[in-house]
C-alpha cells in the first residue's frame, strides 16, 4: 500500500505507525542509495527454486459397479381392477366476514386520526398506538 501524497484515502501518514515505510519520498531516496551491482551479484548467488515438471500420479480406483435390480419374469397379464367412480365433490367457499366490522374499523381509524392527529396505519400495518387506543375504546 502506498500512501498518496495528498491523502485522498483519508489516512493521515504522519499519524500512522508506518508513515515512514509508505512515504514515497523516503522510498525513492532508499532506492537511489542502493548499489545495483551488489544486488545483482546476490541474486546470482542465490539458488533459484527448481520447477518440478514430473507430477506424482495418484492411483486411480476403479469405478464402483452399479447393482442392477433382479429382473422379474413376465407372468400372465391381469386386467386392472375397476375402481368405483367417485362422485364429484363441490367445493364450498367460506363465508365472508360481515362488512359491518370493516366499516366499523374504518370509522374507528378515522376517529383515531381526528383525535390524535396521527395515522392509524403505517407502512401497511396498524400501529401499536392505534391498537391500544382501539382496545381502550372497546373496554
Amino acid at each position: 500500500i502506498i500512501q498518496f501524497r495528498f491523502g485522498d484515502d483519508g489516512v493521515e501518514p504522519t499519524h500512522t505507525d508506518h508513515g515512514q515505510a509508505v512515504n514515497l519520498d523516503v522510498l525513492l531516496l532508499k532506492a537511489k542509495a542502493l548499489n545495483v551491482e551488489e544486488i545483482r551479484k546476490l541474486i546470482k548467488k542465490k539458488p533459484s527454486p527448481k520447477k518440478n515438471t514430473s507430477k506424482k500420479s495418484t492411483p486411480k480406483k476403479p469405478a464402483p459397479k452399479k447393482k442392477s435390480a433382479p429382473k422379474k419374469k413376465a407372468g400372465p397379464v391381469k386386467a386392472p381392477a375397476k375402481k368405483p367412480a367417485k362422485k364429484p365433490v363441490k367445493k364450498t367457499t367460506p363465508k365472508s366476514k360481515p362488512k359491518d366490522k370493516d366499516v366499523d374499523d374504518e370509522s374507528l381509524q378515522q376517529q383515531y386520526e381526528e383525535e390524535t392527529g396521527k395515522k392509524s396505519i403505517w407502512r401497511g400495518k396498524k400501529t401499536k398506538a392505534f391498537q391500544e387506543w382501539k382496545d381502550n375504546k372497546s373496554n
